[in-house]
């Protein structure tokens, strides 16, 4: 998650949507990866494609939220290492919630 973080700085700085979506990706595939749970590795393995095609095809041209997004990601990352569990939880159900929301405006079917 960290390197994942760390190739997501110089994207949001450039500007670059499409370096921060592959940054992006790498972080959701590192918390799937390493979750100690193969039943929701292998599910989010499915599905993560179609989840990639919508981060890229949807979030890049409009570049609603890289800004929060990438800030989510640092907190997330920070609260995961101090082991702040329920915080991390919390944060996490607010950023795929988030996602939902900005992809639905884009769709324009809220």
């Amino acid at each position: 998650m960290g390197a994942a973080i760390a190739a997501m700085e110089p994207a949001v700085a450039a500007k670059d949507n499409i370096a921060y979506g592959r940054a992006d990706a790498a972080f959701h595939e590192a918390l799937f990866a390493h979750c100690g749970n193969r039943y929701l590795a292998e599910s989010y393995q499915l599905v993560s494609g179609r989840v990639a095609a919508l981060r890229t095809n949807l979030a890049s041209p409009i570049d609603v939220r890289t800004r929060t997004s990438f800030d989510e990601h640092r907190k997330l990352l920070d609260l995961f290492a101090r082991g702040e569990l329920a915080a991390f939880e919390e944060l996490m159900t607010t950023h795929i919630t988030n996602s939902g929301s900005v992809y639905a405006r884009a769709l324009k079917v809220e």
